[in-house]
């Protein structure tokens, strides 16, 4: 993923990173952070890594024009604590490879996890 598409995680609010801790126990805790993009309306598979669990999990629908722009993006599903940001505009305006399609755009799925564990 490119840059931009920290953009997320690093919009998170101190209050937000607190929960996390305050659910971690406060204990120094390993965090993952995961975008998956899936073509189509398929929602990717959330699957943590060894030793950790989902903590927070948002899933867009995601449109793509044929030049690789993003177009649109609305949330569709959530799962756990949420960051201060309720949609996924942050995307909007973000450039994915060319589909190299002749015309219109195409729908794709974003999904957003943290897992958290030891």
């Amino acid at each position: 993923a490119s840059q931009e598409h920290c953009k997320f995680f690093s919009m998170m609010s101190q209050g937000y990173l607190d929960q996390i801790r305050s659910d971690a126990g406060y204990e120094r805790k390993k965090m993952v952070m995961e975008t998956q993009f899936s073509p189509g309306q398929s929602v990717p598979e959330a699957i943590a890594p060894a030793g950790l669990r989902l903590f927070s999990r948002q899933v867009g629908r995601l449109t793509v024009s044929e030049s690789g722009k993003a177009l649109k993006c609305d949330v569709i599903k959530t799962e756990g604590p949420q960051p201060p940001i309720d949609d996924c505009s942050d995307l909007l305006g973000d450039r994915f490879e060319a589909l190299g399609i002749e015309v219109g755009a195409v729908e794709a799925t974003v999904a957003r996890n943290i897992f958290i564990g030891d």
